[in-house]
């Protein structure tokens, strides 16, 4: 408490009134809440590789270790991933205590190293600073937050430049930080800076470290440097848009000096895997080898007449058999078998019991009553009676270890393939990449063959067919068509030219093109979903609390029951119960009795039940990713199994969100209808709603003779994302007579929810009107503004509404147009719905799930694309700003598990809001925050499928502990000898321990079982309700 006092004490607390006495009186709980609250800081996050765990009590027993250091705020522990993701306050704790507290737990510890090796930069606008006081306030605010490794604000250019990272803070904190001190803060830029090690040859003194640091530091973009002399490496800080690694080894080449980038080992706990899986195979053959001779000599030699010698051969007053088996038993019991009995006394230790504390009491427990025997026979000269029957069993506690390795290292062998399809995507990234330079000497362009790792960005880089792409970028030379089933699961080639984005990683099947890297290293879309899905297998599921809680005192019942078992066939044996002829020949009581309790006690597993939640999730989730569907943690996918509800934004997910122009009707016959178009499109030029880019995509057809009108629309016409295929269109080679749009609208203003307002100079074909002036208002937009502004026309029974009440019935949205204060035209707009749409609602509704629209058209047109999808439940004419309110107002007054599927455009709150939020169509950009699932194609069927999966994967799960839990149920009386009275059979404790290491393999092997997992059948598509 002294300490803790202490550590107030340098936080700023008054502590002086205050002290501890060793009771519990000394320091009131209520005045203890006080100085916590007053004195909390910030947390940090680190991450630590934790070794030595072998089940789920392990597991615990590290997360309890962790959680109860003071300071910690949170700490989850992943068994399989062997590391433990902890949230500290870096003012009470620090790292050091950390790994400390693991190691005192019993288990060994060091921080975790990130890959990617990623700080990040921003730069921040602030408004309100005044003086050389209010720049110093803020850039101490910044340095006090978390992670900021660097902060420097600027009063004359009213910015700030702020190093950080991201994993310990977030852009949103930062600006939160700025505001707290007063002032207001906007991000200018954000970037990245990357770090790399490189090994340098050639460094002999300190003067040629120096030089090399002084090299680099003088190059733009090189944010730090440090040189080691002993260790011949160079650990260089970047900005990847300024410099990049070719670049830093090229200068330190100039210098003198050969860099390389130095290798950092495999990642994504593929190396470690497979350093456990060759440590326990090498292990298992050596046990292997020693124990086959003690098995042969216990249990076939003796009915082997050729080999009575065995027997009868004394060796300094013992049995030949006796000694071969002791001199082959010790090594496997002492030297394979060590790490069982470390990680038992570490256990107890840290005051908790695990697989290891069941494996080494039970070999021990033979092994020493096999030495005990012996050397009681010795003793008492038993050999030279002649009625000398050897009690010792040797071979039970080698076939012991023996088997629990093998175990083992099926275990680890089975492990490994759960992450196999992280693997897979780890792999698909090619190891070079063939860059395109201009010659130093001319203009030609030569080719040289570097490592992927040195690709920067805008590089140029030649991707031959058959060949995968090396860097996110765009095509700049060539066609081709790539296979980007990596990235959505589809084996269908997607065409691309110039201009278009390739992903790295994905397999160019095509012809030759070049393309111009924009996203390398970390950044990459691979690398993005690899340490989401990464992430994913971090996180605990709730549903393993179970596990948790079970482990906890599994192996206290299981050394409870192993006592007592022995016991009671000892008291049985000596009350008379037990008759004689149940007692094997050469066995006495007391070790009828143990073998037992040792079979109770090595057949019991904990392992089975710590891994039947990890295993299954880690595959469904690797599954999920190889599929186009990015799940982020063990939590989401439990809650997803309760989804009853699924919300659908209409716009980009039910549609295309590619809206177009269908029909126009004028109703003022002084304004040409080319004129109207032309306004409009100058008007909508001023906005980036999807309703824009129809009107000015109409404007341009209409111009150049290439629309017609469709007065009964279908809403399935359009097939493809291509515009030129939308329905309203047909391409048609008559030229247009009509002059090039010189429109400009000026004082454009933005009405959220309602349209534009504007004023533009009147066009020329309206200047003979006298009716109009030099320059002409404008409104553009729905029903709404136009009667808000009192522009009449509107009214039931009119010509406009009774065109927009038909238009609308058929799925279209009406945008008004009004010249100044008269309604003059109004724009019919269509956003085609996906061919798969309704088949994915009807699919929904059969797994029992309701289907909700949410979208913020009036409620005929709403109906309307109801009607078509089958869906009855609509929230029409939703602002933006309150879709998350329909959502949790769905939570409560329904009690329901909601889902919310968008396209994470303008419905970030409403994922976020959700029990479970579902990003569609995010391509390559797989960072959205809000979505707890990501589906990466734009096809909303992957709906269907993420859900299936869960429910897939949770059943998986509950099988799982079906069977780990069933096992100990049955396995455990059986070792006990609850047959032995019908059958007289005695379970061996050596099968005992092989039925223990079997378990658990068979639990990897069931989650195994998921790979094989196939998607749903196709929905029908293209299906529309004929009226």
């Amino acid at each position: 408490m002294a300490s803790f006092l202490e550590s107030l004490w340098r936080r700023g607390a008054d502590v002086s009134n205050y002290y501890w006495d060793g009771k519990k009186d000394g320091l009131k709980e209520e005045e203890l809440v006080a100085l916590v609250d007053g004195t909390r800081g910030h947390t940090e996050r680190t991450v630590l590789s934790v070794s030595g765990m072998h089940c789920s009590s392990c597991s615990s027993a590290v997360e309890s270790a962790l959680q109860s250091t003071y300071g910690v705020e949170s700490a989850s522990v992943a068994l399989l991933n062997e590391s433990a993701d902890v949230r500290y306050d870096p003012s009470l704790v620090d790292v050091d205590a950390l790994i400390q507290a693991v190691q005192d737990a019993g288990f060994e510890a060091c921080v975790k190293g990130d890959d990617a090796g990623l700080m990040s930069k921003i730069q921040l606008d602030i408004q309100g600073m005044h003086c050389s006081s209010c720049s110093t306030a803020v850039e101490k605010a910044l340095k006090k937050l978390p992670g900021v490794g660097k902060a420097a604000v600027s009063l004359s250019t009213n910015q700030a430049e702020v190093e950080y990272a991201p994993g310990s803070l977030l852009t949103r904190d930062i600006i939160a930080s700025i505001e707290a001190c007063g002032f207001k803060a906007s991000i200018v830029q954000e970037t990245s800076s990357s770090k790399i090690l490189l090994g340098i040859q050639g460094m002999t003194c300190a003067s040629c470290s120096s030089a090399v640091e002084e090299a680099l530091r003088r190059e733009d973009g090189v944010l730090s440097v440090d040189v080691s002399l002993m260790a011949n490496t160079a650990e260089v800080s970047f900005d990847p848009s300024l410099i990049g690694p070719r670049d830093i080894i090229e200068k330190i080449d100039q210098v003198g000096f050969i860099a390389s980038m130095l290798e950092s080992g495999k990642s994504h706990g593929a190396g470690h895997n497979e350093e456990e899986t060759a440590r326990y195979r090498r292990l298992a053959t050596v046990s292997t080898v020693l124990t086959i001779p003690v098995f042969l000599v216990a249990m076939v030699f003796p009915y082997v007449g050729a080999l009575d010698f065995v027997y009868s051969t004394m060796v300094f007053g013992f049995p030949l058999d006796e000694v071969l088996k002791w001199a082959l038993a010790t090594p496997v019991q002492f030297v394979i078998g060590w790490p069982f009995h470390i990680g038992a006394y570490r256990a107890l230790k840290g005051k908790r019991a695990n697989m290891d504390c069941l494996v080494s009491f039970g070999t021990n427990a033979s092994y020493l009553y096999s030495m005990i025997s012996i050397i009681h026979h010795h003793v008492m000269e038993h050999h030279m009676t002649g009625k000398y029957s050897p009690t010792d069993f040797f071979e039970t506690s080698a076939m012991l270890i023996t088997f629990v390795l093998l175990g083992k290292y099926m275990e680890s062998s089975a492990k490994g393939k759960t992450s196999e399809a992280i693997v897979k995507l780890c792999s698909m990234a090619p190891a070079s990449a063939i860059l395109l330079e201009e010659n130093s000497n001319g203009g030609d362009v030569v080719e040289r063959e570097i490592p992927s790792s040195l690709i920067q960005t805008k590089d140029v880089l030649k991707v031959l067919p058959g060949s995968r792409i090396p860097a996110d970028g765009k095509i700049v030379y060539g066609s081709t068509f790539i296979d980007e089933s990596m990235l959505t699961g589809e084996s269908i080639p997607v065409g691309k030219s110039v201009g278009d984005p390739v992903v790295g990683g994905t397999l160019n099947n095509g012809g030759m093109i070049h393309i111009q890297a924009e996203r390398v290293g970390a950044d990459t879309t691979l690398s993005q979903i690899v340490r989401l899905v990464e992430g994913a297998q971090l996180s605990k599921a709730p549903v393993q609390a179970v596990a948790d809680r079970i482990s906890a005192v599994f192996v206290p019942v299981i050394v409870s029951l192993s006592l007592c078992t022995t016991a009671i066939w000892y008291l049985a044996g000596v009350s008379g119960i037990v008759p004689d002829s149940w007692i094997p020949p050469g066995h006495s009581l007391f070790l009828f009795s143990l073998l037992f309790g040792i079979a109770v006690m090595v057949i019991a597993c904990p392992c089975a039940l710590g891994l039947a939640t990890p295993t299954a999730v880690m595959v469904g989730t690797g599954v999920a990713a190889s599929n186009g569907v990015l799940i982020k943690g063990g939590d989401i996918l439990e809650r997803a199994v309760d989804v009853n509800v699924v919300v659908f934004d209409k716009t980009g997910t039910l549609t295309f969100g590619k809206p177009v122009v269908v029909d126009f009707l004028m109703l003022d016959k002084a304004i040409p209808a080319h004129v109207a178009a032309d306004v409009a499109a100058a008007l909508e030029k001023s906005s980036e709603h999807p309703i824009a880019s129809a009107i000015i995509t109409f404007e341009n057809l209409y111009r150049s003779g290439k629309w017609v009108s469709q007065s009964r629309p279908s809403m399935f016409q359009q097939k493809s994302n291509d515009v030129s295929s939308s329905a309203g269109l047909v391409v048609s080679e008559k030229p247009s007579k009509v002059k090039s749009s010189t429109t400009i609208a000026h004082d454009v203003e933005i009405l959220v929810g309602q349209g534009l307002a504007a004023s533009i100079k009147t066009p020329e074909d309206l200047r003979r009107n006298t009716r109009f002036g030099s320059n002409i208002s404008i409104l553009l937009g729905n029903a709404n503004l136009l009667k808000s502004k009192g522009i009449a026309g509107l009214d039931s029974g009119s010509a406009a509404a009774e065109y927009a009440r038909e238009m609308e019935s058929r799925g279209c949205s009406c945008i008004y147009m009004a010249v100044d204060g008269a309604l003059a035209t109004i724009f019919c707009v269509m956003d085609p719905i996906k061919p798969e749409s309704r088949g994915v609602v009807s699919a929904l509704h059969q797994m029992g799930i309701m289907c909700v629209l949410l979208t913020g058209d009036n409620w005929r047109t709403a109906r309307a694309v109801g009607h078509q999808l089958g869906v009855t439940n609509i929230h029409a004419e939703v602002m933006p700003g309150d879709k998350a309110a329909v959502v949790s107002e769905l939570q409560s007054s329904k009690k329901c598990t909601v889902a919310m599927v968008g396209d994470g455009v303008n419905d970030s709150p409403a994922l976020a809001k959700a029990d479970i939020g579902m990003a569609i169509g995010s391509g390559a950009d797989v960072a959205v925050e809000a979505a707890d699932i990501i589906l990466v194609k734009n096809d909303i069927e992957d709906v269907i499928m993420a859900l299936d999966i869960c429910r897939a994967t949770f059943r998986r799960i509950k099988w799982n502990y079906v069977w780990a839990l069933g096992y100990n149920l049955v396995m455990v009386p059986i070792a006990a000898g609850c047959l032995y009275p019908m059958f007289q059979f005695q379970l061996p404790p050596w099968i005992a321990g092989g039925c223990m290491a079997l378990s658990s393999v068979s639990v990897v092997a069931s989650s195994l079982l998921l790979r094989t997992y196939t998607r749903p059948a196709r929905v029908l598509r293209d299906v529309a309700i004929i009226e």
